[in-house]
């Protein structure tokens, strides 16, 4: 071999091994599925996300989204502010700070007792697989997309035939309803809680699609989907 050929080759190895490289940088491997909800995966796309538990039997994407809030809109402006901000001011530069604190509670503080209303979640959508024992080097594609706002999740196997779960909604709120749209589609529909003593009035609605390759989708009862025996399965 010339001195050209052993260029090309260190070239090629290089290249390859670079490669490679920044492959795994855009993966991310756990010894462990998710626990708890602050070990969870976090997806998002500025206005919908998800937090991913990674669990091989029994997977939990637990959703969000930007306009579903706890109670209602509301006013929390206490009228006394203004006559006593002067006086708190004073007290603040005087170095009188708890009688400043004294103070705020009765003339800043919301009258209401309301101190603002809480991002909520939507639910979780859950996926039960059939058929899973031994796993080692396990792996499972999704993401939010921010051209068609959706999270889109993918699961391939490396035989034919091999994908079998189970998918169904909960979620947390006291008034909801879980359905099958149809035969490849959840629904979800639920109103948010009340929050302070401020009624809840955000309803929203929330879809699940499956698409697969291979295998069935079949309904099972009102509230659950069963995928068997496909190759492949993308949901939206």
């Amino acid at each position: 071999m010339n001195l050209k050929h052993i260029c090309l080759s260190v070239l090629f190895c290089s290249t390859a091994w670079l490669q490679a490289q920044a492959d795994n940088a855009m993966k991310l491997w756990y010894e462990q599925p998710a626990s708890l909800w602050v070990e969870a995966l976090p997806l998002g796309n500025g206005r919908l996300g998800a937090m991913v538990f990674g669990d091989p039997v029994h997977e939990q994407f637990q959703l969000n989204e930007e306009t579903i809030w706890g109670g209602s809109p509301y006013n929390n402006t206490n009228p006394k502010a203004k006559d006593a901000l002067a006086e708190i001011r004073r007290l603040i530069f005087a170095g009188e700070n708890m009688k400043a604190q004294e103070l705020c509670g009765p003339t800043i503080c919301s009258p209401s007792g309301a101190n603002g209303m809480p991002y909520q979640t939507v639910g979780s959508l859950l996926l039960d697989f059939e058929g899973v024992g031994d796993y080692t080097d396990y792996c499972r594609e999704a993401f939010t997309s921010f051209t068609d706002q959706l999270l889109i999740i993918r699961l391939t196997a490396s035989q034919k035939g091999k994908i079998s779960f189970s998918a169904r909604y909960n979620t947390p709120y006291k008034e909801y309803s879980r359905t099958v749209e149809s035969k490849n589609m959840l629904r979800l529909d639920a109103k948010a809680n009340d929050h302070e003593g401020i009624e809840g009035k955000v309803r929203f609605t929330t879809l699940t699609r499956i698409d697969r390759k291979g295998g069935k989708c079949e309904v099972v009862g009102d509230t659950l989907l069963r995928v068997s025996g496909a190759n492949e399965v993308t949901l939206y």
